[in-house]
């Protein structure tokens, strides 16, 4: 009888501490992302001759960040001028000459109106040949574009040569880039930084918003980054929308969350410990969730084998 009450006592003990709220954490791996980033883009086509910046640069506004080539619009523009500078003189003769001669005015207007014209010609033309000088808009540090992979019709057909990865790898010189591409971006001096998580559904359940989280970066290990979850999306995650602006969009789609999952963002507390520079690098950590008993954690175990059978 005494040995059946010990063991009783003991089943009963071990049922209570079963139930027993525990504190309890998250391992999690996310990704850095900064808040604010300004896009530059091309605005003439051309051939990529020089970039004058590397990853993780630091520019001022103004700075000159890439030189393309283009001979066609090159021309065009000295052509465009030509004309414009010898309407000048046209005109010029025309104003001497209206003095005394009537016939003359009655065509001033008309040569007027051409030499307006012809200027606003050359003007654009001038405006794309210094849009092959790419500056920077803002002051900041200089993050790649994102990922493009390669098109094989490039290589089969008489396409002009464009390229693929990351635009700011030296292979890529050369490369022709078309009106509208990204060249890169630059994250400014203000902004603030977030770490996006995707987390499952059973995970989500037991995060609130408002819960610490406790990182680090792979790139720096030896920083420990604080943060505050501040949002969790109620949207389901896509491919399309959450995936990081640099992966190759082949191996995010082969990434995807086998599961219904959920975008978390967590608000880095202090700017100066996560700076630009580590923007789109990976952190692991662990976040707080609300306090779970032991039993609750080996049913959401159970619940998570039963699932990926």
């Amino acid at each position: 009888m005494k040995r059946l009450g010990w063991t009783a006592g003991l089943g009963l003990l071990a049922g209570v501490i079963l139930f027993i709220p525990l504190p309890a954490t998250l391992s999690v791996d996310g990704r850095i992302k900064p808040r604010d980033e300004t896009s530059v883009f091309v605005a003439t086509t051309g051939t990529l001759r020089t970039l004058h910046v590397a990853i993780g640069d630091r520019v001022s506004a103004g700075d000159q960040l890439a030189t393309l080539e283009n001979p066609e619009i090159e021309l065009q523009a000295l052509q465009a001028k030509g004309r414009y500078e010898t309407q000048v003189g046209v005109v010029a003769s025309l104003r001497d000459a209206a003095i005394g001669d009537p016939a003359a005015s009655k065509d001033l207007p008309a040569q007027e109106s051409l030499l307006n014209d012809l200027r606003d010609q050359w003007e654009t033309w001038r405006g794309r040949v210094e849009a092959l000088d790419i500056m920077a808009p803002t002051a900041g540090v200089v993050l790649p574009p994102p990922f493009q992979t390669a098109d094989p019709q490039d290589q089969l057909s008489m396409r002009l040569v464009t390229w693929s990865g990351d635009l700011t790898d030296p292979r890529n010189r050369d490369c022709t880039l078309m009106t509208g591409t990204e060249l890169l971006s630059i994250v400014p001096d203000a902004s603030r930084h977030d770490v996006e998580i995707i987390l499952p559904q059973s995970d989500v359940d037991a995060l609130a918003v408002g819960a610490a989280a406790k990182l680090v970066a792979t790139q720096r290990p030896g920083v420990i980054l604080h943060g505050t979850v501040v949002d969790i999306s109620r949207d389901r995650w896509t491919d399309e929308q959450d995936r990081s602006r640099r992966d190759d969009p082949v191996a995010a789609r082969g990434e995807a969350p086998p599961e219904t999952s959920y975008v978390v963002r967590v608000e880095l507390l202090d700017r100066d410990q996560a700076p630009e520079l580590l923007a789109e690098s990976s952190v692991t950590g662990q976040l707080r969730v609300q306090p779970s008993s032991l039993a609750e954690r080996l049913l959401r175990a159970l619940q998570s084998l039963i699932r990926f059978r």
